[in-house]
């Protein structure tokens, strides 16, 4: 009798140390899961802010942007000019600009798909020029145009030099060396007769 009494008392015991086993079990299980919650939690927070830093740079970005064109779309003496290319049969190119000229304040040249045929490589920049008024012959560098949009195939140079800005007859684009170039040595791209548009 005893020893059924005892082989009972084992018996709850072993079911008492499953239990306890088993709820122990549990609560790892449980400690994991929370853990792992937790873990997808923080990334998901971590995304949260990096997404909202990437849209506060870009609001900063663009609300001083916004200022420029603020300040050059109200100019009196703002002209827009667009320009395309063409091949030699006359047919429209790929590549295709547009100028805003502020009469001898500043000139802002975008340019775009200029790249489409592979013409640059690392050793090469495309250069922006001026011609001025009555002077066919002498061009000079306004300077080299910058990648402003990769996936948009955007290029642009700002020009705030009144200096180089007055009396501009045209414009045009060439491939020069990375540097750039004294002169124009490369084929003429997105030419623009800018007329009387520079000229009180």
């Amino acid at each position: 009798m005893q020893l059924l009494d005892e082989s009972r008392n084992q018996e709850k015991l072993l079911a008492e140390a499953r239990d306890e086993a088993a709820r122990i079990n549990q609560l790892h299980v449980n400690d994991e899961a929370a853990l792992a919650q937790e873990q997808l939690r923080i990334a998901d927070l971590s995304n949260r802010l990096r997404v909202a830093s990437a849209t506060l740079d870009l609001e900063r970005r663009l609300a001083a942007e916004g200022k420029d064109v603020r300040e050059l779309m109200a100019s009196r003496e703002l002209h827009v000019i667009d320009v395309r290319d063409s091949d030699s049969n006359g047919n429209p190119g790929k590549a295709f600009g547009r100028v805003f000229l502020t009469e001898g304040k500043s000139l802002t040249f975008y340019g775009f798909d200029l790249n489409e045929d592979g013409v640059l490589d690392t050793k090469n920049s495309f250069q922006v020029w001026a011609v001025p008024e009555g002077s066919k012959n002498s061009s000079r560098s306004l300077g080299i145009l910058r990648q402003d949009a990769k996936a948009q195939g955007r290029w642009v140079l700002n020009v705030e030099n009144p200096e180089l800005v007055k009396d501009i007859n045209s414009v045009f684009v060439t491939v020069e060396p990375v540097a750039g170039g004294k002169q124009p040595s490369g084929q003429k791209m997105l030419y623009a007769y800018l007329g009387q548009a520079n000229h009180l």
